[in-house]
C-alpha cells in the first residue's frame, strides 16, 4: 500500500515505529511496499566537513546534517537519490537550527539532561515496540548511523520540555466550560473520511523523472476522456515502478494538506492532477466521501485473523503481491469464525497459513487498524494487509456496538492542556528564533 507513505503525517520516531512493526495481537499494523531497505548516504571525512549554519555563536556542520540525514533515511522508506536528499537538507538544517535554539535556551536557564534520561527515553522507545534492549542501537548500527545522531535529537527534545515546563507551562488553564464543550463536541462530531484508489508511477533516479512526468501526465489525459481507473492501471501493471494503489478508507485530518486541498474540490469519480511526491508521481482518484459517525472506544470486536507469512530476508515486491493475490482468493471463502482454518484453494498450501481469533476492544487498536476495523460488518472480510511478516486478512466475527458516552473529563481536559501546551511553546520557539542570530549557507 505504497498510498501511506504519501498520505500519513509522519516523523523519524514514526518510522523508527514502523520499522519495527508489530502483527495484530500486539495491536500493530503497518503497510508494507516490499522494497529494499535504501543504501545510507555516506558521512563526510574531516577534512571535507564544513558550516553548514550558524546559530548565535554555535555552528552546525555538514557532518551535523548529514549524521541527522542518515537518520531520516534509515528510519524511513525515502529513495536514496540526489533528488530527495536535495528536498530533505533544507527542512533537516531548519529542525537542527531549532533544536540548537532549544539547547541553548535550557543552557540559559541551567537546565540539564543526564545520560541516564536519554537511556530511559531510548529504553521506552524499544519497550513500546515490544522489542528487546539495545535492539534500536544495533538498528542504527546495522545502518551505518551513529547513535549520537539519535540521542542529540532526543537531548533537545527533553531539554526543551524542560524549558516550556519551566516558562509555560503555568500560564495554560482550562476552564470547565471548554471542557464541557469539548466533550459534547466529540461526543456527536461525525469524522470524515475519504475513500481513494491510486495509480503510483515510481521514480528509480533523477534521470527518469522526464519521463515518468510525461507517462503521468499522459494517463491523466486518458483518465481524463473517460478510461476506466482500475483497466489503465491493469494495462500498465507490467511496466517497472507502476501500481495500482487498491481503494482505502482514510480521515480527511490523516491527509497531508496538500493532497487534502486537491480532493476537496473533487466529486466521487474524478481524479487529481499527477501529485509529486519524493519518489513517485501519483494520480488519484476519489471514490467516496462520507461523515462517519463516532464509535464508542469500548466497542468490543472478535476478529479471525488470517497470516500468510512471508518468509526469507530479501523479500522483493513481487512476492508480496503474489501473495495478496491469493489473500484476496482466501478472502472470498475464508471459514466460519468457529474454525481455526480456512476452505482449501487450489495451489495453495492452507497448513501454512496461521489462524487465530483476536477479542479486544476499538480503543486498543492502532488508528489505521481501528479504521479498518470499524468499516466492517460481522462476516465482512477486510483487503489484504501488508506488514512486514506478511499478509494479514481481517474477518469480523463479533462487534458488540456500546452506545456513545461524553469522553472523560480528565481525558479531554488532558487533551485541551496540551493543544495549548504546543501552542505556546512554538510561540516561545517563534520568539527564540526572531531574536537570534542565524545564517544558513547555501550548501550544508
Amino acid at each position: 500500500m505504497l498510498i501511506h507513505n504519501l498520505i500519513l503525517r509522519g516523523g523519524v520516531f514514526l518510522a523508527i515505529a514502523a520499522c519495527m512493526a508489530l502483527p495484530l495481537h500486539a495491536q500493530e499494523m503497518r503497510p508494507s511496499s516490499g522494497g529494499k531497505t535504501a543504501t545510507q548516504p555516506s558521512l563526510p571525512s574531516a577534512e571535507t566537513i564544513a558550516i553548514a549554519a550558524v546559530v548565535n555563536d554555535e555552528v552546525i556542520t555538514s557532518l551535523d546534517v548529514n549524521e541527522r540525514l542518515a537518520l531520516v533515511m534509515a528510519t524511513s522508506s525515502l529513495s536514496n537519490t540526489p533528488e530527495v536528499i536535495t528536498r530533505l537538507m533544507p527542512q533537516i538544517v531548519e529542525t537542527l537550527i531549532s533544536e540548537t535554539l532549544q539547547l541553548q535556551e535550557a543552557k540559559r536557564l541551567s537546565i540539564t539532561v543526564a545520560q541516564k534520561e536519554i537511556e530511559a527515553a531510548i529504553a521506552n522507545i524499544e519497550k513500546e515496540r515490544n522489542r528487546p534492549p539495545g535492539s534500536l542501537e544495533a538498528f542504527l548500527k546495522e545502518r551505518g548511523v551513529p547513535i549520537r545522531a539519535l540521542t542529540y535529537q532526543l537531548r533537545a527534545q527533553l531539554a526543551w520540555n524542560k524549558v516550556v515546563s519551566r516558562k509555560v507551562r503555568r500560564s495554560v488553564v482550562i476552564s470547565e466550560e471548554e471542557i464541557l464543550r469539548a466533550q459534547k463536541a466529540e461526543a456527536s462530531a461525525g469524522e470524515e473520511q475519504v475513500r481513494i484508489a491510486a495509480i503510483s508511477l515510481a521514480i528509480a533516479s533523477p534521470q527518469q523523472e522526464p519521463e515518468v512526468s510525461a507517462l503521468a501526465k499522459e494517463l491523466q489525459q486518458q483518465l481524463a476522456k473517460g478510461a476506466d481507473f482500475n483497466a489503465l492501471a491493469a494495462q500498465l501493471s507490467g511496466r517497472s515502478g507502476v501500481k495500482l494503489n487498491p481503494s482505502v478508507w482514510i480521515p480527511e485530518r490523516a491527509l497531508e494538506p496538500s493532497l487534502a486541498q486537491a480532493l476537496r474540490g473533487l466529486k466521487p469519480g474524478e481524479i487529481t492532477t499527477p501529485l509529486r511526491s519524493l519518489s513517485s508521481y501519483q494520480i488519484i482518484q476519489l471514490l467516496d466521501r462520507e461523515t462517519v459517525k463516532p464509535t464508542s472506544d469500548e466497542t468490543e470486536v472478535a476478529i479471525k485473523e488470517i497470516l500468510l507469512p512471508l518468509t526469507g530476508k530479501n523479500i522483493t515486491a513481487k512476492e508480496v503481491d503474489a501473495l495478496i493475490e491469493i489473500a484476496r482468493e482466501i478472502a472470498k471463502n475464508p471459514g466460519s469464525c468457529d474454525e481455526a482454518s480456512v476452505a482449501g484453494i487450489e495451489g495453495v498450501d492452507t497448513a501454512s497459513l496461521r489462524v487465530q481469533l483476536v477479542r479486544t476492544q476499538l480503543k486498543r487498536l492502532s488508528r489505521e487498524l481501528r479504521i479498518i476495523v470499524e468499516r466492517l460488518s460481522v462476516g465482512e472480510v477486510s483487503e489484504p494487509l501488508a506488514a512486514r511478516d506478511g499478509v494479514r486478512l481481517l474477518m469480523i466475527c463479533e462487534k458488540v456496538t456500546l452506545p456513545m458516552t461524553l469522553p472523560e473529563r480528565e481525558k479531554i481536559r488532558a487533551q485541551l492542556y496540551n493543544d495549548k501546551l504546543e501552542l505556546e511553546a512554538n510561540k516561545l520557539l517563534r520568539n527564540l528564533r526572531r531574536e537570534a542570530f542565524i545564517e544558513i549557507k547555501e550548501k550544508p
